[in-house]
């Protein structure tokens, strides 16, 4: 039934122009569709001109209240020029991703899906270049697409990703796992144009050898035959996926693309080139740095833990840089003032889930390294390199020569916020550079100019300059609209209150709309997932969400429990084989503590809400607790036993409750730990939501939980979204997701 149809009584809610004249204009159910995310922003430095930046927005198109309508998601490059407001570069049907400015900041790259850029196809690399009028034009034309494109320092030429299926190799660079078969022992041979091979296993037919009756099956037609797994990790976020895509780096000339040669050859028997990403040019355009499988015998399904390796672009020699059996390692970052110095980012890798990722330096020639922020309990998140001018200067050949400072600038999630942080590798410092209460959703730097996009409760996302110690908004992608709107402030409560988790719980609350003097009005407690995320007031993907929901009268409290990121690495591990009892703990106190601070609560009419973990901890809080007039858990886990063979992300079992299921002890553990456990302790009305191709969680989760309820006799609905993933309320399909909350938002009206 469309939810819709169902409101169809209130169109208030749904519309603001369908409010009485003088009522103030609110955020609509469908005006998610204006909100617009920025992100990889790239900045060049181009001497006495001014520094150029671009971006990319993603934006919804179509109407998401017509069924019918034509509507999706967009890409578009964005441009600014010095301390100028942005300028869209890319529109319509022509977008673009992964934008990148060359050296000089006169051309830029992108990826670009289709040949149209309509979205269909592989990405491959596009160049436009921005100081002359014309249309861009497609640089890289390579079978299974381009993406990730590197400048070399000249300008001549750009390193780009592209991938192979492991299963072409000649020989794997791992184990094979499939059980008394050779690699590939059934592959077809070359054919003709449509795939038939012309030997005598395949004329003989699969009755007449071993060998024919291999290949027989391996080429059985897609519609008919099985999909068959011999690998540990064989599911994709929505489909059955036990293929491994190898990453393989190539250089392309830009005025010769056709010459564009691959950096490491098919067959080298080398291991690092197992799945070598991001990989880092060095500043003279001679090596690139990445991180990749470490080098030991195992299959990479086993592995949890990165090397470090170098590639010599030249002559494609690839060397082990460095490889700590005890850490995982990552985003490597070239310094900028010392050739064969390079920063990454290091973890524990015996406590994936909850180490914290710390920076650290390697020197290149000895091989020695050490920790730059040995102590530090927050992660560094997307570290980058910069050189600060300061005053002062040197003697060269040239003349005087201004100094310089190398800082790495990261992002670090911080007590409900995202903040940006500089480190100065020499002396150890460091200095919080942005730190404002919402989310750092990004950044790009070059000396001593960066921009940042940065959200907040009164605005989703806008793109700013810094400079010095200030920041100015470079964009009006909502701030414009926002201004004749009439939103719900933030109540925070940075100070949180003392629970029993190891320090304090931090909550947030939102007021309802239209609130008489001395009325009561129904309140949800909004919990986040993860377990980790941390929620703040710079949530981009519950701006929306929330604002609606107060725009039609309801209070909204969100509080970050005990294993929520950005309170340090003790207060993430305060979750660890407690995934229920103590969040639930955390998350019923900050509702007591505002319900005691904000009289307006009326707690006769609260509701409870949550996806993915905060699913599971949805259906954990009715199953204890029978406060709330009706709940909604999407997507979630309610058998953590089950889970283990049925999600994607089954690694959550064995860290987070320290064993497997089939352990006497952690079976048990898992048992207490399931919502399904304490099933007929639900009475609160209850809305089951999942996507039919959520293989992160997986469907049968939910309907075990549906089912179980229908047998108890207790009030539940279900509703399961076709095609659509676990990500549906953050990026699926604009008409499903305004169902997904026009429908929880009718079911708490329904049980008031």
């Amino acid at each position: 039934m469309n939810p819709i149809l169902l409101l169809a009584g209130a169109p208030a809610l749904f519309s603001p122009t369908a409010q009485e004249a003088d009522a103030p204009a609110r955020v609509s159910l469908d005006d998610f569709a204006r909100l617009h995310q920025a992100g990889s922003i790239d900045v060049a430095l181009r001497g006495d001109r001014p520094a150029r930046t671009v971006f990319t927005v993603r934006s919804v198109f179509g109407d998401p209240l017509d069924r019918g309508d034509d509507h999706g998601y967009r890409t578009h490059l964005w441009l600014q020029e010095g301390e100028g407001q942005a300028r869209p570069l890319t529109h319509g049907e022509r977008g673009g991703s992964q934008p990148v400015l060359s050296p000089d900041g006169s051309t830029l790259a992108f990826v670009r899906r289709g040949e149209a850029g309509d979205g269909e196809g592989k990405g491959q690399v596009w160049l436009l270049e921005l100081d002359a009028a014309g249309e861009a034009r497609q640089l890289t034309d390579l079978e299974e697409g381009a993406r990730s494109p590197r400048w070399l320092p000249d300008g001549s030429a750009l390193i780009v990703d592209s991938s192979i299926d492991a299963l072409e190799l000649e020989a794997p660079p791992y184990p094979d796992e499939r059980w008394q078969r050779a690699w590939n022992d059934a592959r077809a041979e070359e054919g003709d144009e449509d795939g038939d091979v012309d030997d005598d296993s395949e004329q003989a037919g699969p009755t007449e050898s071993l060998d024919a009756l291999r290949t027989w099956l391996a080429e059985g037609d897609a519609d008919q035959a099985p999909d068959v797994l011999w690998s540990l990790d064989f599911q994709g976020e929505r489909g059955l996926d036990d293929s491994l895509r190898l990453t393989q780096p190539w250089l392309v000339p830009v005025d010769a693309p056709e010459e564009a040669r691959a950096l490491i050859d098919h067959d080298d028997e080398h291991r690092g080139w197992v799945a070598a990403g991001g990989a880092v040019l060095d500043p003279e355009g001679k090596r690139l740095a990445f991180s990749d499988l470490p080098p030991n015998p195992e299959h990479p399904d086993r592995i949890t833990r990165s090397s470090l390796y170098l590639l010599d672009i030249e002559s494609g020699d690839v060397s082990l840089l460095l490889d700590e059996p005890a850490l995982d390692l990552g985003s490597p970052r070239w310094s900028l003032a010392h050739e064969d110095r390079l920063y990454f980012v290091a973890s524990d890798d015996a406590d994936p889930l909850y180490a914290p990722g710390r920076l650290a330096e390697l020197d290149l020639p000895s091989g020695g390294w050490r920790w730059l922020t040995p102590d530090r309990t927050r992660s560094v998140l997307g570290p980058q390199v910069v050189r600060f001018t300061v005053p002062g200067g040197r003697d060269t050949e040239e003349g005087r020569a201004p100094l310089g400072v190398e800082v790495v600038l990261f992002r670090e999630n911080f007590d409900g916020r995202t903040r940006l942080v500089g480190m100065n590798p020499a002396t150890g410092r460091e200095r919080v550079y942005v730190d404002r209460p919402g989310a750092l959703l990004g950044f790009g730097a070059d000396g001593a100019q960066w921009r940042y996009a940065y959200g907040d409760e009164q605005n989703p996302c806008e793109v700013y300059l810094h400079q010095g110690e200030g920041s100015k908004r470079v964009t009006d992608l909502h701030a414009s609209w926002l201004e004749g709107l009439e939103l719900a402030p933030v109540e925070w409560r940075p100070e949180g209150f003392q629970a029993p988790a190891p320090g304090d719980v931090q909550y947030w609350v939102m007021p309802p709309a239209d609130l008489p003097d001395g009325g009561k009005a129904p309140t949800i407690l909004s919990l986040h997932g993860g377990p980790q995320v941390m929620w703040g007031p710079g949530s981009f993907s519950m701006w929306h969400e929330w604002q609606w929901l107060c725009a039609q009268g309801y209070g909204v409290v969100y509080v970050n429990p005990r294993g929520s990121d950005g309170y340090g690495a003790d207060f993430r591990r305060a979750n660890y084989r407690n995934w229920g009892e103590g969040p639930c703990t955390d998350v019923l106190a900050a509702l007591d503590s505002a319900v005691a601070e904000f009289d307006w609560i009326d707690t006769d009419q609260l509701y409870v809400m949550g996806g993915s973990y905060a699913g599971y901890l949805t259906a954990w809080v009715v199953g204890h607790d029978q406060r709330f007039q009706a709940a909604a858990a999407q997507r979630g886990v309610y058998d953590l036993a089950t889970f283990f063979g049925e999600g994607n992300a089954w690694r959550l079992v064995p860290w987070a409750f320290g064993g497997y299921p089939w352990e006497p002890e952690v079976r048990a553990e898992l048992v207490e730990e399931s919502p399904i456990t304490y099933v007929e302790d639900i009475r609160t009305p209850l809305l089951i939501l999942h996507a039919s191709q959520d293989l992160r969680t997986g469907v049968s989760q939910s309907e075990m939980l549906y089912r179980s309820l229908k047998v108890l006799g207790r009030p539940v609905e279900y509703a399961r979204y076709p095609g659509a993933g676990h990500d549906l309320s953050r990026t699926g399909d604009p008409v499903q997701r305004v169902d997904r909350l026009g429908r929880m938002f009718e079911f708490f009206e329904r049980h008031r």
